[in-house]
């Protein structure tokens, strides 16, 4: 490992050209300079990976990495496995990081010698121009004696009831590696998994009131289709999370704790979903179908 590099910062990226500069600049010009930028250009049909090859060229600290479009989680894997700094971040390309923020956050982790750090985020919406208040990502719902202490998967529900988005949260690498924790490659809900083990794995965890990301939202309605049409990566994604929470062996109380939510996330895009005229029935018999055959522990309590 490179001793000098304290972050590695990980981005998947795909036909984000017009949000990369911003994004890489808001990174480059941080507090904190011991880091890495690994770009991973997942098969971009845009000028996105000239961008990238310009911004390896000019400043040492940034490596951009390619493949066939596999999708966020594999890029992200494809980055984890080359980094070398202490700690990860996986940002969005269509993100950006507030001024100050990385240099505040790796003192805090380093501080209190964390596995991972979850943090706020600052959410605008790119249709109506406005910034918008999601609880899961600012945090707005959590009480001020649940920051700035260590918390656990089994004692506290708080870890259930924000955002399990990668780009929230700050990750020890060797913590990742010796728990052999990595994203899935489904097209979507690749990240829920990888979050859900974190968090079951990690012993020192602490939610922080920083804010790290300036995430935008509402310029994907493009994607909605594609998630639809890729709806089943929900049930795959609880069947991954239910597999990888019996091989370690949690606790069975914890387990259906962690199932209770997934289902309700799942509920909740089935709702978004199921009134789309093009999606409505394929949606709603694949949802039954899997509620009803899903066989594990947790279904007798649907």
């Amino acid at each position: 490992m490179n001793d000098s590099v304290k972050l590695s910062i990980i981005i998947p990226v795909y036909n984000a050209a017009a949000y990369l500069q911003e994004c890489l600049d808001s990174i480059l010009g941080q507090s904190l300079t011991d880091i890495e930028v690994i770009c991973v250009d997942d098969g971009s049909t845009d000028n996105s990976l000239d961008i990238l090859k310009d911004y390896e060229q000019r400043d040492f600290r940034v490596k951009v990495l390619t493949q066939e479009n596999l999708h966020a989680g594999v890029a992200r894997n494809h980055g984890l496995s080359i980094a070398s700094g202490e700690y990860v971040h996986f940002l969005d390309a269509d993100d950006s990081v507030l001024p100050y923020a990385y240099e505040a956050l790796y003192n805090k982790v380093k501080k209190y010698d964390l596995d991972m750090i979850r943090f706020a985020a600052v959410s605008w919406n790119v249709d109506r121009q406005v910034f918008e208040d999601n609880p899961l990502n600012s945090l707005s719902r959590l009480r001020p004696g649940d920051f700035n202490r260590l918390v656990s998967i089994e004692n506290d529900d708080l870890l259930l009831n924000i955002s399990v988005t990668p780009w929230a949260g700050i990750y020890r690498r060797n913590f990742l590696i010796e728990n052999g924790l990595s994203f899935n490659n489904l097209f979507c809900c690749n990240d829920r998994s990888f979050y859900i083990a974190c968090v079951t794995n990690a012993k020192r965890i602490m939610i922080s009131r920083d804010r790290l990301v300036f995430h935008r939202t509402g310029q994907n309605s493009s994607l909605v289709g594609k998630r639809a049409e890729n709806f089943e990566c929900h049930f795959r994604s609880i069947e991954v999370i239910a597999s990888r929470l019996t091989n370690d062996d949690i606790n069975i109380e914890t387990q259906e704790q962690i199932l209770l939510s997934e289902f309700h996330d799942l509920f909740i895009w089935f709702r978004k979903f199921c009134n789309n005229i093009d999606y409505k029935d394929f949606i709603i018999e694949k949802t039954q179908k899997f509620v009803n055959e899903y066989s594990g522990a947790f279904a007798s309590t649907l």
